[in-house]
């Protein structure tokens, strides 16, 4: 039976994502697996939220990465109606992991979300491991990003990575889609950070839409076909597993979306795990309950952990 991973802890009402109090709060249901995001603040010090920007999720505005720390500490979190809640530090997080018996702490999934991320994620793991207040089998590092997978294995090679797949580069279509500048809203989700996700699961609402906003044919043609490669899942051929295998990845994690049997089979055959985000129904779970993906990326462990 595949792991449940609790994504960005959970999305419960009454609790806020990727908080303190939704991390202790599925460790009491029995979470064995959590994921986080992790964003730097102005001073560098690793931040526990999903998003570049502050806006909408938060009591303020503008980008984290323009906040010092101290600065964060007057940002609360607070959606659906919940309690305000603080944004974590990395440290504070790992403080929490090593107070918890070895029975009970869960593995965590660490996503490195903005950029030079993962020197500082990568070091305090191993610091906490040499303190032997943690150990290797409580962290996996993932993230889109090779470049920062590399740099997690430059400061530690024990410290396991997976390679995300799923999103498109925003700084790909920048290069190659120019006209996109000002539009990117219309064809994505996550449309002002770097890795961008698409935002409808068939190409007829993109066909159009490029036709009316992308006058260049070469443009266009360059959108259309990087839209239709990651709704058909082939943007996870063979370079994408050579890659994982290259920076010594023990997995991938990809979408709900574009995950088939062929891509877990031809995974496992290159002795990778495969992780599958994000799915909060139980359609989802139907649709890949006979892809032996080894783990399953949730917001609601509750509904799903006992089923």
């Amino acid at each position: 039976m595949s792991k449940f991973i609790c994504h960005r802890g959970a999305n419960y009402d009454g609790y806020n994502q990727n908080t303190m109090r939704v991390f202790k709060k599925v460790v009491t249901e029995g979470a064995t697996g959590i994921e986080i995001d992790i964003n730097l603040s102005k001073d560098g010090d690793p931040m526990i939220f999903h998003n570049l920007r502050l806006d909408g999720l938060t009591n303020s505005t503008g980008r984290l990465d323009c906040k010092t720390t101290k600065e964060l500490q007057e940002v609360f979190v607070q959606t659906k109606g919940s309690d305000p809640d603080p944004i974590p530090t990395f440290y504070e997080y790992l403080d929490y992991l090593a107070s918890l018996p070895k029975g009970i702490r869960p593995r965590t999934q660490v996503e490195l979300k903005g950029d030079n991320t993962a020197d500082v994620v990568a070091t305090s793991i191993k610091k906490y491991i040499e303190y032997q207040k943690l150990s290797y089998e409580d962290f996996c590092v993932i993230s889109f990003s090779t470049k920062e997978l590399e740099v997690v294995q430059h400061v530690d090679p024990s410290i396991d990575i997976v390679l995300l797949g799923g999103c498109i580069f925003r700084s790909a279509l920048q290069q190659n889609v120019p006209q996109l500048d000002g539009k990117y809203h219309l064809f994505f989700d996550y449309f002002k950070e770097e890795y961008t996700a698409i935002k409808y699961f068939n190409m007829s609402p993109y066909e159009s839409l490029a036709q009316e906003h992308i006058t260049d044919a070469t443009q266009r043609q360059y959108l259309l076909k990087t839209l239709e490669d990651n709704i058909l899942g082939n943007c996870y051929g063979e370079q994408f597993l050579e890659t994982a295998k290259q920076l010594g990845a023990k997995g991938i994690s990809i979408s709900k979306h574009n995950i088939t049997k062929e891509v877990v089979k031809n995974a496992h055959n290159n002795n990778l795990l495969v992780y599958c985000y994000t799915l909060n129904t139980q359609a989802d779970l139907d649709k890949i309950k006979d892809l032996e993906v080894d783990g399953i990326l949730t917001d609601y462990f509750n509904q799903f952990h006992k089923a």
